[in-house]
This record gives structure tokens, sequence and C-alpha cells, in this order.
């Protein structure tokens, strides 16, 4: 087994618009300072002629069309096809926009679910049924999408020529404290904050598990045994609060600590942190949110950005913290992956089925509406990579735990890596199961999909995971 890692940092001058969150500690969603640097990352796997890549990046998401790019320019440079290589984001939420972002609700409501964060809109007796197509991607700067695209396939190019003879490990462990439900459905039909004051337990009518698990590849070099690189996968959003400065949030700190750790004569590994079924995961918010989203009336908002990012800061600390745990105790039960000589690469498109009665979205620049069966569904991709006994599995969108839970108990795969926000992202955003769509609620009134869409989901996986020879 051979493989090769590479980073370019990413980081573009300031004033673009960022995604994922509209209401910022500025008044607006323009980047005014960099926080952290933005990086792409690749890790490239190869036995004999077979090959396998993964990718991420530090932005919210991609779209199909970029995916399609980056791997063309790769393909021209290496022969490397292109669904060997995943394309992912870490989907951090203080990055340039570059795709634009499809909802089933107008801009007004949601600007007001966002607010709220219940999704409790009168919506008629299907609460997640708003047809009201529109695009929320904000502005989507042309300029900087090209050269993130160039700058994607060249780093993807130089972990190609960087591969060497490895060893390749793998180890997971629980994480505590970072990861927590942020579907909280109320026994008096509201959607409950579990982080409010006030909040209480005997409240919860139902909630969405999490899933506890940190995934880790570890790759040491066979010349040196130094580490080189570590592939970590977890499922939640990586954000805390939306400052007005570009930051990789999650996955920077968390990156930043573990190369620091593993580190050996000042050579640290390159980390690639990915994001697992997420779409109903956040993070652990122990700060005062009411006191952190507020600007005082005596502050000029130089004075409140700085007061809020101290908080931004300490939180981030202490969940990087507590995630290198997780990784570090993955890496003292972590084994060998086996049969190596083994590398294996397929996708296939899928169609995931609309909403009832949605007609689609809004057309876009880029060029993303990749709409079938006339309108009734979206056009995209799952894809599998095999690395010896060891499956990766990489699915579009915000997929809920649950998908992941299902896809694994069906699937008896193991070990098996779950990678969202693979090779697209945009035109649904959030993928959950049936029951989730019957209780709406902010995630399901603003995606696309209907409640199908999971099953489908779910279906595809199992088969394309199930047939490992399979190649298209």
């Amino acid at each position: 087994m051979n493989a090769g890692i590479a980073e370019t940092i990413i980081t573009t001058p300031v004033g673009l618009a960022m995604q994922g969150w509209a209401s910022r500690a500025a008044g607006h969603n323009l980047a005014t300072y960099v926080h952290d640097d933005l990086y792409v990352k690749s890790v490239y796997f190869e036995s004999g002629e077979d090959s396998a890549c993964v990718t991420v990046l530090d932005i919210s998401g991609i779209d199909a069309v970029f995916a399609e790019e980056v791997r063309g320019i790769v393909g021209e440079s290496t022969g490397l096809s292109a669904n060997s290589i995943m394309i992912s984001a870490t989907h951090c939420h203080s990055a340039p926009s570059i795709r634009p972002v499809a909802a089933s609700c107008s801009p007004e409501d949601f600007k007001n679910i966002t607010v709220a964060g219940s999704g409790s809109l009168d919506l008629g007796e299907k609460p997640y049924l708003k047809i009201q197509p529109s695009v929320l991607g904000g502005e989507i700067n042309r300029e900087f999408r090209g050269e993130l695209i160039e700058k994607t396939a060249s780093t993807i190019i130089s972990a190609w020529n960087s591969r060497e003879p490895v060893r390749l490990l793998y180890g997971e462990a629980d994480v505590a404290g970072v990861a927590s439900s942020r579907r909280v459905f109320l026994k008096n039909g509201e959607w409950g904050d579990p982080r409010s004051e006030g909040f209480n337990e005997k409240d919860v009518e139902n909630r969405t598990e999490i899933d506890p698990l940190v995934r880790n590849i570890f790759i040491q070099s066979k010349a040196t045994g130094k580490m080189i690189g570590v592939l970590v996968n977890y499922g939640t959003h990586p954000w805390l609060l939306s400052v007005s400065g570009y930051s990789a949030e999650l996955s920077g700190v968390v990156a930043a600590k573990i190369a620091a750790e593993f580190a050996e004569d000042e050579e640290p590994p390159i980390v690639l942190y990915t994001s697992g079924p997420l779409g109903d995961v956040t993070m652990i918010w122990n700060l005062d949110i009411e006191e952190m989203w507020t600007r005082h009336s005596e502050e000029t908002i130089e004075e409140s950005l700085a007061r809020r990012e101290k908080v931004f800061d300490v939180e981030l600390e202490k969940m990087g913290g507590r995630m290198l745990d997780g990784v570090t105790d993955a890496w003292r039960s972590a084994k060998e992956i086996a049969a190596l000589e083994s590398v294996s690469a397929c996708s296939n498109q899928v169609v995931l089925p609309f909403k009832d009665g949605y007609v689609g979205h809004h057309p876009d620049v880029v060029q993303t509406n990749r709409q079938k069966e006339e309108n009734r569904g979206q056009l995209t991709e799952i894809q599998r990579l095999s690395i010896g006994s060891l499956t990766i599995l990489g699915l579009p969108g915000e997929p809920f735990t649950s998908l992941g839970r299902e896809i694994r108990d069906k699937a008896g795969k193991e070990p098996l890596m779950i990678i969202a926000h693979a090779n697209d992202s945009g035109g649904f955003q959030y993928i959950a199961d049936a029951e989730e769509y019957r209780r709406g609620g902010y995630e399901m009134v603003i995606s696309t999909l209907g409640e199908k869409a999971g099953a489908v989901l779910v279906d595809e996986a199992i088969s394309l995971v199930d047939c490992s020879a399979k190649r298209t």
C-alpha cells in the first residue's frame, strides 16, 4: 500500500460573503478579518493499479459541478478515474460561499425560522410542506470559486505525486461532551433548546440520537515510522458561533491539536477532518447564548466582535481538547487495516424525490440544478471507496444520524466510515427518515426533499456497499 498526502491554504482576502449563518456579529455576512486559515487537504491511497482519494475543504459545502470540474483536471494530469476521487467539506460556517443553496421556503420564512430555530410556521397539515422555491446561498464569488477548483485539483495531484509505502491503522473511540441533538421536540408540540435557561428534560417528547464515535485512519511512513497523516471522521455541525471572520471552526482546531500531538522532529502530520452524518447534530454550547448574540448598546461593532470572539475561542479550545482525547484514545487501540493489497472505488447516480408539490428550485449561476423525472427528484451521487477491509461511504448533503445508523446496521460492514457533504450539497440540504419529516421543524421546512428520500438514500447506499466488485 502506498499513500500520499498534501494540503493547501485556501484563505482568500476578506470581504467575501460567508455561508452558513445569516445573522453575524458585524450585522452582515461579509468577512472582515481572518480568525484562522482555511485549507484543502487530500489523501491518496494506491495498491497496484487501483486507487482511492479523499479530499476535504474548509467550506460549508460543494456542488456536483465543482466536483466534476476538479475530477476532470485531476484525471487529465494523473489518469485517475472520477469515481476514485471523493471531495467533501468540513461544513464550517465561516468560509466564503461557492455554491447556491436551495430551500422550499421563501427568504422571509427562512429568516424567521432561522431566528426562531423552530420551524414552527403555520404550514397546514404537513408541517414540512412549504412550496416557495428560492436560492439562499448568498453572493457567490466566481473568481474565488474558480481559484478553489484549481487549488483543490493541484492538492490532489500533489498527494498523488507524494505517494510512498505506508502502514495504515484504524481506530475509533467515544467522544464525550461535544455533540448534542439539535432536534428536541417537546410534549407541548414546540421545539426546545436544551442549552436554554429553564429547560427541563421531563418536557421532552422526542430527541434524535448522536453517534458518539470518532473514527480515524492513521497513516505512518514505512521508511521513517512517522505519522504523516490522520483522517478523522465525526458527526456534528462544526460551528459554535458564526463570527465575522474566516474560520475552519471545530475542524481547524481539531486538526491543529492532532497535528501537534503526533508531530515528530517538528514534522506534524496532515490531518483531514471529515463530517459524519450531521444533519440533526450540533455541538454542546456552554456559553450564554443571549449574551453572545447581542451587541451591547454602549459597544462599537469592533468592541462587540472582540468580546464575542473571546468566548468563541474558549469554547473551541474546550471542544477541540475533548476531540483530541477521543482521537488519542482511538490511537491507543488502533489496529492495522487488513487486506491492504485490495483497493477499489465506485459511485452511483441516484434520484432523491422532492416533496410533493415541489416544482424545482430557482436556476442558479453554476448549473447545480440537476433535476430529473420532470422535476420530481434531485439527481445526486453516492460513492464507495474500499481500502483493504475498510469501507468509506460518501453521502451527499446533510443526512441525519438515524440514516447513518440504519446503513451501518443493514450493511454489516466494519470498519465503515461515512462521510457527509461528499461530492454534492446544496440542491436539497437535509435528508432525514420519514418520521422526522412528519414532526416538521427547521430542517424539514427548508429541505427540498420529501419524506421518502431517506429510505432511497439508505437502500442505494447499502446496495453500493454490498457490491464490492462493482465499478461504474
